[in-house]
């Protein structure tokens, strides 16, 4: 009896090891994995291996089913449209791009069911591959585009695209969407479905909302026109070599295809409902165009901000630039995929953010500073440089990113959207992620995020959001915060004493005084500095009896009190 009691427990114990070996073995494998370089990942045989190396562990303590409330799209095609749609697909791989991408539709139907209606027919419809790029149709998922006919829509869409997870890094897309709408910027919807195509399951997609007119309509704007970077890849270059009209003395760099942002109207696709609005909208651009490309290169030189705030919807870009930050995302917002809607009732500009598989990783993030690399010889300066240029984009930014991370009720909104998804997604059988996605679940994206909230916050107080400071011609001034900590402010107006009494320095006056800080508005703020740095400006009025500057909060907009600031003279 002993005997066997202690051969229980020795089996008991041997259990337990191998349990609590668990953890620190699924930590070393992906510890091991997520160091084989990306190259090796996406060689077919290689990135087989790893993924039948990984599925023993992942699936210790995994479950996976799709829910029945996912939306699952069936569609079908009579033999001779799919014949035509592989014979499309083999010549796109023959090639090495798709070049007519968007252009060649096949018919097919939806099938009755899948959120449309319950009850009705089958309804008419037509697909093409999506992307251009070898990443949307070289996988065991391919990408989509499909179009429905009729007049009949489903989500409230007409037409919508069928994203391969592969393309958006686990649930980046619907956690950018959440972030997106809480910042205040057009981002497309987007939701998990499950696809269909003949009977075979071809698993699981972002079915992702179409950036067209119907788009700018469901956000008030049925009359707004729409530009779109156009990829005019000529169909004589199959080696991946770039149509010649690009050769504008732009440089082409793959991490930022800054060609995209040249303002060249000529590059554009426009989508207007009438050819006298595309005329109002590409003058718009053209008078962009010319704003941005005769900005010197000394960040010093700031437009006036009436100019800008005439082209530009400032808070939409800033919190669009927040968002690139935010979510490390170096690919739409400085290359092809940007989007911009023009407003004809304001003449406007706002960005459409389309979040394009960055990774909310510590590693990747590098706070407020590191704005992408857009090189360029000699040509239009690119259209994201000059944004992140100017003092009333910085101003906007800083305040989206403190909305956005200042308390944790925005990020874990987004979370509970994206959560769900990523459990679905990463746990899927045959789930094409390279291995690094894998990890991407909720508890590492609050890390990640956490991680840059604090980097985002210690910018705040940190960075020097000063600019290149003209000549000084008599003294200097140093500004000084009672008690510190105030955080970034604006300068709103300067006052001189005379007697016992203050008056305002005209604006004529001090807008040259304040030149060198950065002019963001002739109403509003005057220029961003720091906390705990002294403020160089030029001023030529050395010999007056006193100065004070007046001061706001440039996050919260309260002015802060006299009391609180104290300025000095430095002869």
């Amino acid at each position: 009896m002993a005997r066997r009691l202690l051969r229980v427990l020795g089996w008991l114990a041997v259990g337990s090891g191998v349990l609590l070996a668990i953890v620190p073995v699924r930590w070393a494998y992906w510890a091991r994995l997520e160091k084989v370089p990306v190259f090796w990942q996406r060689i077919g045989p290689v990135r087989d291996a790893l993924y039948r190396l990984e599925d023993p562990i992942r699936r210790l303590g995994d479950g996976y089913s799709v829910p029945d409330t996912l939306p699952v799209l069936r569609f079908a095609l009579v033999d001779s449209a799919a014949a035509r749609w592989r014979g499309q697909l083999d010549s796109i791989r023959a090639r090495g791009i798709n070049v007519a991408a968007g252009r060649r539709w096949v018919p097919a139907t939806l099938g009755a069911g899948t959120e449309v209606n319950t009850a009705a027919p089958s309804l008419d419809a037509e697909l093409t591959w999506h992307g251009k790029f070898r990443r949307h149709w070289d996988g065991r998922q391919r990408s989509l585009k499909v179009r429905l006919g009729g007049g009949a829509t489903w989500w409230g869409l007409r037409g919508f695209s069928l994203i391969t997870p592969d393309n958006r890094d686990g649930p980046g897309l619907l956690l950018a969407a959440q972030l997106a709408r809480t910042a205040g910027v057009w981002h497309p919807r987007a939701r998990v479905v499950r696809v269909e195509v003949n009977g075979t399951d071809w698993g699981l997609y972002y079915a992702e909302e179409a950036i067209d007119a119907e788009f700018m309509a469901r956000r008030g704007l049925p009359g707004g026109v729409l530009l779109a970077p156009r990829a005019t890849w000529a169909d004589d270059f199959p080696d991946h070599r770039r149509d010649p009209a690009y050769g504008q003395g732009v440089s082409f760099n793959r991490a930022s295809h800054v060609h995209a942002l040249a303002l060249e109207p000529a590059f554009q696709e426009v989508e207007a409902p009438s050819d006298s609005l595309a005329a109002v909208a590409l003058g718009q651009w053209a008078r962009l165009r010319d704003l941005v490309t005769a900005a010197p290169d000394s960040p010093a030189a700031v437009p006036d901000s009436a100019t800008v705030a005439a082209v530009f919807e400032v808070a939409a870009w800033g919190a669009a630039d927040a968002l690139r930050h935010l979510l490390a995302d170096r690919h739409n917002l400085a290359g092809d995929n940007l989007h911009v809607a023009f407003d004809p009732r304001t003449g406007r500009f706002r960005p459409i953010y389309r979040f394009e598989g960055g990774l909310v990783t510590a590693e990747r993030s590098r706070g407020l500073t590191n704005a992408p690399t857009l090189s360029y010889n000699g040509g239009p300066l690119p259209l994201w440089l000059f944004v992140n240029q100017q003092p009333a984009f910085r101003l906007a930014k800083l305040r989206a990113l403190y909305r956005l991370t200042a308390t944790p009720a925005a990020v874990e909104a987004a979370l509970r959207v994206a959560a769900p998804a990523t459990a679905l997604l990463t746990q899927a059988p045959g789930a094409q992620y390279p291995i690094r996605q894998r990890r991407w679940v909720a508890d590492n994206l609050r890390r990640d995020l956490r991680h840059n909230r604090a980097l985002i916050h210690r910018s705040l107080t940190e960075d020097a959001w000063l600019y290149a400071t003209a000549r000084v011609t008599g003294g200097r001034l140093r500004l000084e915060l009672l008690p510190e900590g105030e955080g970034p402010i604006a300068v709103i107006g300067v006052q001189v004493r005379q007697g016992k009494a203050w008056r305002d320095l005209p604006l004529a006056l001090h807008k040259p005084l304040l030149a060198g800080i950065g002019l963001v508005g002739a109403g509003g703020e005057l220029g961003l500095v720091p906390v705990r740095d002294t403020l160089s400006v030029p001023w030529s009025a050395a010999r007056l009896a006193a100065v004070r500057l007046r001061v706001r909060n440039a996050l919260s907009g309260q002015e802060l009190p006299a009391s609180r600031i104290r300025v000095v003279t430095i002869p």
